[in-house]
């Protein structure tokens, strides 16, 4: 871990951003400061080598409070990296749902696409179709028309044939 953050703090002093630092070294970009400036408190303390037993009380108590204040922050790091950590997945799996429902809606409307150019085709094949209805019933009444005129022509041309031929007399 101090290999971690003599590396981070090395690449700070390069002018690498923290995203890189992150990258390279594997800390979370969010307490790469707060480990930087912790070591360099801890480089800053020197051991004493005097004689004096309070002086080098002292410095351990110090250094020791330090440490347990250093462990504290990097409980309290843990702590946030794993409730982050747990929102994320909260999201994650908010976020696969939205991309099943978008998948279905959007299945849902090719469907509906679909059906409404096959309704489309089929309102215009019974357009067709309804107006060749109209068409032939309209020649069947000028059928109608034209063989009743027929009929009759054809009957009067057989009595004024019969009635020329002098065979009958129907007059």
């Amino acid at each position: 871990m101090i290999d971690k953050v003599k590396r981070a703090k090395y690449l700070r002093e390069q002018g690498v951003k923290n995203e890189d630092i992150t990258s390279d070294t594997g800390l979370n970009k969010n307490y790469i400061t707060v480990l930087i400036e912790l070591y360099d408190e801890m480089s800053q303390m020197q051991q004493v080598d005097d004689k004096n037993s309070d002086y080098v009380r002292i410095k351990k108590k110090r250094y020791l409070m330090k440490s347990i204040k250093l462990q504290h922050k990097l409980a309290d790091i843990r702590k946030e990296y794993l409730r982050q950590l747990e929102v994320l997945k909260k999201k994650r799996q908010k976020v696969r749902e939205y991309i099943d429902q978008a998948e279905e809606i959007s299945d849902l409307k090719k469907e509906i696409m679909y059906k409404q150019k096959m309704l489309s085709v089929t309102g215009t094949n019974l357009q067709h179709a309804e107006d060749g209805y109209e068409y032939l019933k309209q020649e069947v009444k000028y059928n109608y028309a034209f063989w009743f005129i027929m009929g009759i022509s054809f009957t009067f041309a057989v009595l004024l044939a019969f009635k020329y031929l002098g065979h009958y007399k129907f007059f």
